[in-house]
């Protein structure tokens, strides 16, 4: 579909790529803002391409929201998006992690994504279609990249690990090549996995809301604790999902069977009101204190 859109001219004011982490989404979308600003057909030793490849081209926005995505930082955006072009024909403003934007800031791209300017392409990426406003999903062109069967992140990773080391890590690794080769490659990596389902496991099980709480204050620092969450959030997600089938997968084994449905969705939405309300004034550790609190009382 997106070389359908480069050839015919015909495209769409904004992209939205979803994929689990790993899947190729971040790669993928740079690549086609790279077809998109290059002045040579795509020849990528082009001085479009070359300027895009040193982080220099004056046509290029990039929102990097791994930390999160503020309100001025958006605001920049809109200003930038109004001006024309200096090199290409069009400019292109690619936001990565556009999950990660507070509620405020997704309100401030959304009136530039109802009228956008004609030469200027938005590109967002995002790892959950359900963390991101409805409003701003309906105005993009959705284009999703699929889990990778084990085996084929099999075949793919057989050539530098041993079949060993590859079964390992093929449950955690969540349909994403990236993750797995991230574990891999480094053993915090697979046993800080390892540890966020442990802990997830004892949490949702028959653990008390102590005990909980000491899950919680194991993390010691905000990225430990968000990786921690994240995992968490996956874990029910997936849970759910799984629910009808009678073997779970991935991340959805670390959920206790006996947790019923009512229970993971009501989990779901109180995860769900977090992402979205989330800030960096609001605590982290105190939402998934009290997101425990009401697990215990209603269970």
């Amino acid at each position: 579909m997106l070389s359908a859109h480069l050839n015919s001219g015909n495209l769409s004011h904004a992209y939205l790529f979803l994929g689990q982490e790993g899947t190729g989404k971040e790669y993928l979308a740079k690549e086609f803002a790279r077809y998109i600003l290059c002045d040579k057909n795509s020849n990528d030793d082009c001085e479009s391409c070359r300027k895009l490849k040193n982080d220099a081209h004056p046509d290029f926005i990039y929102v990097n929201g791994r930390e999160g995505i503020k309100i001025e930082q958006i605001r920049e955006v809109i200003e930038r998006i109004g001006l024309s072009p200096v090199m290409s024909e069009k400019k292109v403003c690619l936001i990565s992690k556009a999950e990660n934007m507070g509620i405020e800031a997704a309100n401030a791209l959304l009136k530039t994504l109802e009228e956008p300017p004609s030469d200027s392409i938005i590109i967002l990426t995002s790892n959950s279609e359900k963390r991101l406003p409805q409003t701003v999903i309906s105005r993009s062109q959705i284009i999703k990249l699929n889990p990778v069967e084990e085996k084929e992140i099999f075949r793919i990773l057989e050539q530098e690990f041993s079949r060993e080391e590859i079964e390992g890590v093929l449950s955690l690794a969540e349909g994403s090549v990236g993750e797995a080769k991230k574990m891999l490659k480094s053993d915090d990596a697979l046993k800080n996995k390892q540890k966020a389902i442990s802990d997830i496991e004892t949490m949702l099980g028959s653990a008390s809301l102590i005990d909980r709480f000491k899950i919680i204050e194991s993390y010691d620092n905000k990225k430990n604790l968000k990786y921690f969450f994240e995992i968490l959030s996956r874990s029910i997600f997936g849970s759910i999902i799984a629910s009808n089938n009678e073997e779970k997968a991935g991340l959805s084994r670390a959920v206790p069977t006996e947790m019923s449905i009512n229970r993971k969705v009501e989990m779901a939405k109180k995860i769900l009101k977090i992402y979205r309300n989330l800030d960096y004034n609001v605590s982290l550790r105190i939402a998934l204190e009290e997101i425990m609190i009401k697990d215990v009382i209603s269970d």
